[in-house]
């Protein structure tokens, strides 16, 4: 049965030209979608399932061609009216356009599967680390749990009016030195409207299975969100909280039939206990180390951590490089008012490829994989020029031949040039995600959600026309599964 965004497709189709104030009849729209009324007297289509759709803004003026627009017509929203609706005026329903497809949800509902589609893993999710997960933490450092603080809604931090108070700092602290934005804790008010919170909180499966039946994913890898940040300089602290944040994924994962995998947080400062978590999430449904591009005063070619790498090579885990703040040092010199997290949290993944590269740390670990996990791709290209500058290699050594040598992936969001990116990484070692749970309902747009939130973009891979379906399902299936050894 056609659901009536894939009717509303249909006829814009056929159109093959439109203009925003075209009339459109279609039947039952009501009985799939619920229709809210604004303020501004503009409707938006919400989707049925939890916390996945909202409204969609914006009106494109002219005439917009739908096969000849293809990744920069990425979420500009149409208005399209329909006939009366029991006898009140015409609303105005919010359309957008993703590559080929037009829905009116910000996420597609599950779409049929077809031959030659595969197992979608996930390459990127995030939990939104909830109180029950310090129930995990070991009794004798309960007094020093972490715990949620309220502050008025008018002060500097405006919407983050709830945070985390882990050893006398405040997470999130939206504004100033060292600062961050973080969706955790989930009562703070810029999150706590939204009716997904448990999902992303790991605490309600069902509804997370739910969304990912609704980004058409077959199963995720969660990564944290509170731990982006640098939580304490208390080593034996930092151990007590990774092993909690372990245990509560641990748990999670038992729940799930193994359509929860997650990556483990080693305790840095102290590699015994860093190799043990490692020993405990392979036995506990973990396919992947956590790790910032900077870790302290440390950059990853350190040697330092080469027995975290040696461990994770012999239990096939690879080291998952997410963009984070992880050097203090780098973060107190860093207005996040001003540079929001391009410096202490962008940057350092480019780093940690550079000196790893540079050191070739990965020939002393040759069956180690890596993986370089929200840092977009488009970073590869300069990072490769400038290494030409410093190491000598082959000239082919500077492309897909690095990456297949090096055993790395490297997540690829979907508005970047991917033709041009392919030329460098190759299409064997590019993963994507979704960043789910850290997504804003019923928007794609970077300017108004995290930057590198893209729950579309499972649909919008396979209704590209730059790339074959293979390679599609191979970004999105074979070459996941390949980074986690799942």
């Amino acid at each position: 049965m056609e659901t009536p965004h894939f009717k509303m497709f249909k006829i814009l189709r056929s159109e093959a030209m439109f203009t925003p104030e075209t009339t459109f009849k279609i039947p039952n729209l009501t009985a799939r979608w619920n229709l809210e009324h604004s303020e501004t007297d503009r409707w938006r289509i919400g989707s049925p399932l939890p916390g996945v759709g909202a409204s969609l803004v914006g009106a494109l003026s002219g005439p917009l061609s739908l096969e000849g627009e293809r990744a920069n017509a990425l979420k500009r929203a149409v208005s399209v009216q329909r006939g009366g609706l029991g006898g009140r005026p015409a609303p105005r329903l919010t359309a957008v356009q993703e590559g080929n497809i037009l829905c009116p949800s910000a996420i597609d509902q599950k779409e049929p599967r077809r031959p030659g589609m595969g197992h979608v893993l996930d390459a990127d999710t995030h939990i939104a680390e909830p109180p029950e997960m310090w129930d995990f933490l070991d009794p004798d450092w309960h007094k020093r749990r972490p715990v949620v603080v309220q502050v008025p809604e008018d002060t500097l931090y405006g919407g983050v009016d709830h945070m985390w108070l882990i050893d006398g700092q405040i997470y999130p602290r939206p504004a100033g030195r060292g600062g961050n934005f973080l969706v955790t804790p989930t009562v703070q008010k810029n999150v706590r409207d939204r009716p997904d919170r448990k999902a992303r909180e790991l605490l309600d499966l069902p509804m997370r299975f739910e969304g990912m039946q609704a980004t058409n994913v077959d199963s995720q890898v969660v990564y944290p969100t509170l731990f982006l940040a640098y939580l304490t300089h208390d080593a034996a602290y930092e151990v007590e909280l990774c092993k909690a944040y372990n245990r509560f994924l641990a748990d999670v994962w038992a729940k799930a039939e193994d359509r929860i995998r997650y990556v483990v947080i080693p305790p840095l400062r102290n590699i015994d206990a860093a190799v043990s978590e490692l020993r405990f999430g392979k036995e506990h449904g973990a396919c992947g180390v956590f790790f910032r591009g900077i870790e302290g005063d440390k950059t990853l070619d350190d040697p330092y951590f080469f027995p975290v790498y040696e461990e994770a090579q012999s239990l096939g885990l690879p080291i998952c490089i997410h963009q984070g703040q992880g050097a203090p040092a780098l973060n107190y010199l860093i207005d996040v008012s001003r540079s929001h997290t391009f410096t202490h949290g962008r940057i350092p993944p480019v780093v940690a490829f550079r000196n790893l590269v540079s050191n070739k740390v990965p020939e002393l670990f040759p069956d180690l994989r890596w993986g370089f996990i929200e840092t977009g791709a488009s970073w590869v290209p300069f990072a490769m020029y400038q290494l030409r500058g410093t190491l000598r290699a082959d000239e082919d050594f500077w492309g897909p031949r690095l990456f297949d040598k090096y055993n790395m992936w490297i997540s690829y969001e979907v508005e970047e040039d991917l033709s041009y990116l392919m030329q460098y990484v190759g299409e064997d070692h590019l993963v994507v995600g979704t960043d789910y749970g850290h997504h804003t309902p019923g928007t794609t747009d970077r300017l108004f959600a995290d930057p590198s939130a893209q729950v579309h973009c499972v649909t919008q891979m396979r209704t590209r026309d730059d790339i074959s379906s293979a390679t599609a399902e191979k970004i999105l299936t074979d070459n996941p599964a390949a980074l986690y050894g799942v």
